[in-house]
C-alpha cells in the first residue's frame, strides 16, 4: 500500500503572494500567508537568534535594558558590605554569567546559572563550602526533573524539582541538585506548574515577527528584481502566426533576459523592437510596514523608539510609550533578574570566603538603578531652564541675589 504523501505548506507562499509570483492554480493563489512553524527544536531557536535580525533584537532587549545601569547592593542596610558582597560576585564573572543566562531563558524559553563551587558533586545538596569560583549558563536542553518535583503542601519547596536535567549535544544527561543552579524561565506559559520553565520569546512572536521581515524582504526583492520587461516588436502578429514563431518569440526573450554579459549592455534590432522597462508598483508596501511595525511592538511590549530606533511620528513625543517600557523592564527587573541575584547571594553565602559568610539571605538587598537616568544633554537643557528663571526673577525684581543662587543651586547649577 501506497504511503499518503504529507500536505506541502510553501514557505515562500506569503512572498509569492505579495510578489505577483507563481503560478495560477499552484502556490500563488492556494497559499496566501506564512509558513506556521510550531514546537521549535533548540537548533531552530538557535538558527533563528544567530541570524540577527529582529528575533535577536526581541530576545535581547528586555536583558540589555534591566542590566544597562547596574545595581547596588545592601546586606543588613550595610551599604559597604554590599560592595563587598558585588565585587567578590563580579570578579568571578557572576554578572557576565547571569546576562547570559537571561539572554538563553528568552532565547529557550528557560535555562539555568550554574555556580561552579569546590564540591563538584553536582547530585549533591550544596553545603558549607570553601569557595565559589565560576558561574555559567548551561544554555538550551535544560529541564526540571518532574519525577523529583516536592509535592508535600506543608513543605516551604511544594512545587520545586530537587533536581535540574541537563542534556548534552552528544545525548547524554546530567544530574545537577536544584539547590545548586538558579533556574530562569523564559516568558510566561499559560497554565504552567510552578516546576515547569516558559516560552521562548522567539516562538511567542514568530508570527508578527516573520510577517514584518516577509513584507519588508518581499519590498526589496521588487526593487530589484520586479521591474517588468516591455518588448515591443514590429509585425508581432506576423511573427507569431509564422512557423516557429513563438518558439523565435520565447527564444528572443530568453537572450534578453539572460543575454546582457559582463557589460550589462541588450542589443535591440533598430526600427523592429523597442524595450522599455515598466518599475514595480510598491505603493501598498508602507503602510502594510508600518502596521506590522505596530503588530510587532505591541507583541513584544516595547515601543518603536526603542525596538527599532525610529522617531515618534504624528503629534507626540513618545513620552508615554516610554514610560509604561520602562514600567515593564522595571516589572521584569523585579520578578527576574532581581530574584536571580537573590538566589545567588543565597548559593554564595555557603562559602567560607563570601564577605557575608552564613548571613540569613532574607537580610540581602538588591536595587536596580534607575532606568530613566538623564543625558548630558537632558541635564543641560534642565540647567538652562533653571538658569533663564533665575535670571528673569531677579531682573524683575522678585528675587534677591540669595534667592536667585538658591534656584541655581537648586537647578544644579551652583
Amino acid at each position: 500500500m501506497e504511503t499518503p504523501k504529507k500536505a506541502q505548506t510553501f514557505v515562500d507562499a506569503y512572498s509569492n503572494s505579495l510578489e505577483g509570483r507563481g503560478m495560477e492554480g499552484r502556490d500563488l493563489t492556494r497559499y496566501d500567508r506564512p509558513a506556521e512553524l510550531k514546537n521549535f527544536t533548540l537548533r531552530q531557536l538557535e538558527r533563528a537568534y544567530n541570524g540577527g535580525g529582529l528575533h535577536a533584537r526581541v530576545v535581547d532587549i528586555f536583558p540589555e535594558e534591566a542590566l544597562r545601569n547596574g545595581f547596588t547592593f545592601t546586606v543588613d542596610g550595610d551599604e559597604e558590605l554590599g560592595q563587598q558582597v558585588y565585587d567578590y560576585m563580579e570578579t568571578r564573572g557572576m554578572f557576565t554569567a547571569l546576562a547570559d543566562a537571561l539572554v538563553h531563558s528568552r532565547i529557550y524559553g528557560g535555562t539555568a546559572l550554574l555556580l561552579g563551587t569546590t564540591d563538584t558533586d553536582l547530585r549533591k545538596q550544596p553545603g558549607e563550602v570553601a569557595s565559589v569560583r565560576w558561574a555559567r549558563s548551561l544554555g538550551g536542553g535544560v529541564q526540571p526533573d518532574r519525577d523529583s518535583v516536592d509535592t508535600d503542601l506543608l513543605s516551604p519547596t511544594f512545587g520545586q524539582p530537587k533536581f535540574v536535567t541537563m542534556r548534552r549535544t552528544d545525548g547524554t544527561t546530567t544530574e545537577i541538585d536544584a539547590r545548586r543552579v538558579v533556574l530562569l524561565r523564559g516568558e510566561p506559559r499559560a497554565g504552567a506548574r510552578p516546576h515547569e520553565l516558559g516560552v521562548s520569546s522567539i516562538e511567542r512572536h514568530w508570527d508578527s515577527v516573520s510577517a514584518l521581515e516577509t513584507v519588508v524582504g518581499s519590498m526589496a526583492k521588487m526593487a530589484r528584481e520586479g521591474a517588468t520587461k516591455n518588448l515591443e516588436i514590429d509585425e508581432l502578429d506576423d511573427i507569431i502566426e509564422a512557423d516557429e514563431g513563438k518558439t523565435a518569440i520565447q527564444n528572443r526573450a530568453r537572450n534578453l533576459e539572460y543575454g546582457a554579459g559582463a557589460y550589462n549592455v541588450l542589443i535591440t534590432q533598430k526600427g523592429k523592437e523597442a524595450l522599455q522597462f515598466i518599475a514595480p508598483d510598491l505603493k501598498g508596501f508602507p503602510a502594510n510596514i508600518d502596521k506590522l511595525v505596530e503588530q510587532v511592538c505591541a507583541s513584544v511590549g516595547a515601543p518603536v523608539t526603542v525596538l527599532f530606533g525610529q522617531s515618534v511620528g504624528g503629534l507626540g513625543t513618545g513620552a508615554d510609550e516610554n514610560r509604561r517600557w520602562r514600567d515593564r523592564v522595571r516589572s521584569y527587573q523585579t520578578k527576574t533578574v532581581e530574584p536571580a541575584i537573590r538566589a545567588m547571594f543565597e548559593i554564595c553565602s555557603r562559602a567560607a570566603d563570601f564577605p557575608a559568610h552564613g548571613v540569613d539571605p532574607l537580610s540581602f538587598s538588591v536595587t536596580s538603578a534607575p532606568l530613566d537616568v538623564e543625558s548630558g544633554q537632558d541635564r543641560a537643557e534642565t540647567g538652562r531652564r533653571w538658569a533663564e528663571v533665575a535670571t528673569e526673577l531677579f531682573e524683575a525684581g522678585l528675587a534677591n541675589e540669595d534667592e536667585a543662587k538658591a534656584i541655581l543651586a537648586r537647578g544644579g547649577l551652583l
